[in-house]
Formats: structure tokens, C-alpha cells, sequence
């Protein structure tokens, strides 16, 4: 209390004396008695001064410093997403290079789709299209990719087309060993494995073998690799050997296809 009213005081003191030195010359010995009077009122006055210029200089410090905070933050997500978005693009080109790769070396006409909706269950497994009977899809074209045979057409609709894969319990393709060259016919288990049954219980299947497509009947050409050999057994009725094949398509990685025109130069039995 004592000290606000020492500080008051000489504030009061000071205000006449600066009025009085513009008036007229000021004595010096009352001139430095009012240097020695105001000097620590003026200090504090400076220090009250540069503490709150140096609040606002540092609020305002922190003002620019959170804007640029944001700012490098959306441009990193920015960036982040530009990155996301390139790499989708390179493995997009990458499966569309292997696709044109294997359009290149097919003698047929394909349509190249993509897939927008599976269905994978234990019974049906089947893929959704983005093009139709307007694109020239018809019911009971081989479907294929880059790494081998993925099913048939099985209904088409105008903009959409339904593939029924090689996994469906439904699905039927004549298949041969690549090496042995005995055939049989590749069954949908329901399981990520296919069944080979009717091979000869002669043959020198084995573990590892190369398993194509046959070529017989019309719907599925010759020689479009399907899976490997996982294991082999005699079948109940003894008459026969089966075998349990691991396709090479991954179903559910699976995005885009290529269907092929193969059924119009390929008469014969239906698969």
C-alpha cells in the first residue's frame, strides 16, 4: 500500500515539473532532482512497456506459428494422399501391362472390364462386371487374367455382366497335366481348392504339376493355365485317381479381367 502510494505521488510530482520545462528553463539542480524523482517511475513505466509489447510480440509469434502449423500439416496430408494416389496408379498400370501382355499373345477378341462387386461364400462365388451386352458380352465367356483362367461369363444384363468362378460349386472346366498330358474334369469345391476327378489310374500325376485347360468342349480354350497340383488320391469307387488343385488366380485380389470371344470359332460339347 505504501509503495502504490510513493509511485502515485510521484507521478503527481512529475506531471507539473514536465509543464513547467516547456514554459521556461528549468534550474538544473531541480532539473536532476526530477531526473532522480521520475527516473524510477519512467523505468517501470519502460518495463511495464517492453513486458507487454513483448507479450503481444510472442502471442503474436505463437498466432503465426500455429498457421503455419496447419498449414504444413494439410500439406503434408496433401502430399500424402498425392503419394497414396500415384502408387495406386503404378500397380493399376502394372496389372494393366499384364493383362495387355496376355492380350497380345491370345489369338481372340477380349473385352477388358473391371469388377465391381464379388460374392464369395461357401456355395456361390461369383464376380460382378462393369460392362454388358452393349460392350459385347455374351453368357459362357472364359474369363482371364494375367495369372491364368478366373471363370465364365454366367449372366448379362445391358451395362453388367455376372462370372461365375472356377471355385463355385457350379463351375465345370476339362483340364489336362502339363507334363503327364492326362485330362480330367476340374470341379468347385466351395474351398479355395478344385477338385480334378476321372484321371486314369495310371497316370504319373504328381504334387506340383502344371494344371491348363483342356480345350475341350466350346467354351473354355486350350492351354490357359489354371492351377497347381496340391494333392493326389484314389477316388471311393477305386476306379479312378482325383486330384485337389490350388488355382493360380487369387479371386479376391482379382480387379480387373478380360473376357474372350472364343465361342463363335469353337463348336463342340458345353463344359
Amino acid at each position: 500500500m505504501a509503495t502504490q502510494k510513493v509511485f502515485f505521488f510521484a507521478v503527481l510530482v512529475s506531471i507539473p515539473l514536465l509543464i513547467a520545462s516547456f514554459l521556461k528553463p528549468v534550474p538544473d539542480h531541480l532539473r536532476n532532482g526530477f531526473v532522480s524523482v521520475t527516473r524510477p517511475v519512467l523505468s517501470a513505466g519502460e518495463s511495464v512497456r517492453d513486458f507487454f509489447t513483448g507479450s503481444f510480440n510472442g502471442f503474436r509469434n505463437l498466432v503465426f506459428l500455429y498457421k503455419d502449423n496447419s498449414r504444413l500439416k494439410m500439406e503434408a496430408a496433401r502430399l500424402a494422399n498425392e503419394v497414396v494416389a500415384l502408387r495406386e496408379t503404378e500397380k493399376e498400370n502394372e496389372r494393366l501391362r499384364s493383362l495387355l501382355d496376355f492380350k497380345k499373345v491370345t489369338p481372340n477378341r477380349t473385352i477388358a472390364c473391371e469388377i465391381i462387386a464379388r460374392n464369395v461364400t461357401h456355395m456361390n462365388n461369383w464376380l460382378v462386371l462393369d460392362k454388358g451386352a452393349r460392350d459385347g458380352l455374351k453368357k459362357d465367356m472364359p474369363v482371364v487374367n494375367q495369372q491364368g483362367l478366373v471363370g465364365k461369363v454366367a449372366g448379362v444384363s445391358r451395362h453388367t455382366a455376372r462370372v461365375i468362378l472356377l471355385t463355385d460349386v457350379e463351375s465345370r472346366v476339362s483340364g489336362i497335366i502339363q507334363n503327364s498330358r492326362d485330362t480330367g474334369l476340374i470341379y468347385g469345391d466351395g474351398t479355395p481348392l478344385l477338385k480334378m476327378k476321372f484321371l486314369d489310374l495310371a497316370s504319373s500325376i504328381k504334387m506340383g504339376d502344371t494344371v491348363l485347360s483342356s480345350g475341350l468342349g466350346s467354351v473354355y480354350p486350350k492351354g490357359i493355365p489354371i492351377g497347381i497340383v496340391h494333392s493326389v488320391g484314389k477316388e471311393k469307387s477305386g476306379l479312378y485317381l482325383s486330384a485337389m488343385v490350388k488355382p493360380l488366380v487369387v479371386f479376391s485380389k482379382t480387379e480387373e479381367v478380360l473376357c474372350l470371344d472364343f465361342q463363335k470359332n469353337s463348336p463342340g460339347t458345353r463344359e
